[in-house]
């Protein structure tokens, strides 16, 4: 069976099926419109043809806020006495609203690439263009707005001085510069630790070294290179004479 959550986590009402699940709807967190899409897909994947199953799938999964839209944009008539279709209109055309064309390409022009990734930066821009109806001219204003839009001033300014320049040459020029840099980062920081180790294994081994010494002289003091070895025969050094010990 389909099993939805609210957020309190209280199950939603199945419909017969295999499993698949579809969360509760809440205006504050996404599009009505691609809500019931998703809506449709489970309907698919359950197999689930009868209409009025389908309104009451939809009605158990609006919660109390949303139910009670669905109540007023219905009036006089209770949902329940609507098909599918006529509920979903209500809904996307009460929380969706169609802007216009003009104010969706307004939008579409103050878009910016910020902190996305320059495949999520195209993405975002062909989808945002879908609403905006340009026509014969979509493709020229996707490749417009994906290089003005552009974070990396590096790239936009090489990207602008190229004439007749593609979408496709723009993006993948844009993809190569931002793996580049990408890749010059994690040698950087890979320089750095080398480094960093480098200069700890210098210092063991002059720990070490230090350790080798201080094992040979156990008085503490370093050996005076200057000195004499005793002789074998037992004479030493004294004032600078040697005293014979040889019995006469």
């Amino acid at each position: 069976a389909v099993v939805s959550t609210q957020s309190t986590g209280a199950p939603a009402p199945a419909c017969g099926g295999s499993g698949n699940e579809i969360e509760w709807f809440s205006a504050n967190t996404g599009s009505v419109t691609d809500y019931l899409e998703r809506m449709e897909e489970v309907f698919l994947l359950n197999r689930t043809n009868v209409d009025r199953e389908k309104v009451s799938f939809l009605i158990t999964h609006l919660g109390q806020d949303g139910y009670d839209t669905l109540k007023s944009l219905c009036e006089p008539d209770r949902p329940n006495t609507k098909s599918f279709a006529q509920l979903s209109e209500l809904l996307i055309n009460h929380l969706d609203p169609s802007p216009t064309p003009m104010s969706e390409r307004h939008k579409f022009f103050r878009l910016q690439q910020g902190k996305l990734a320059i495949a999520d930066w195209k993405t975002k821009l062909g989808k945002a263009a879908s609403k905006c109806e340009f026509g014969a001219y979509r493709d020229n204003a996707i490749r417009d707005q994906f290089i003005f839009g552009l974070a990396c001033e590096k790239t936009r300014t090489m990207l602008m001085a190229e004439e007749n320049v593609t979408m496709q040459v723009a993006y993948r020029r844009a993809l190569a510069r931002e793996q580049a840099s990408e890749d010059n980062r994690q040698i950087s920081a890979s320089n750095a630790s080398s480094k960093v180790t480098a200069h700890a294994t210098s210092t063991n081994s002059t720990s070490d070294e230090c350790n080798w010494t201080t094992a040979k002289d156990r008085s503490g003091k370093k050996p005076d290179s200057r000195s004499k070895p005793e002789q074998k025969n037992g004479s030493k050094y004294g004032n600078g004479n040697t005293k014979d010990v040889t019995a006469d």
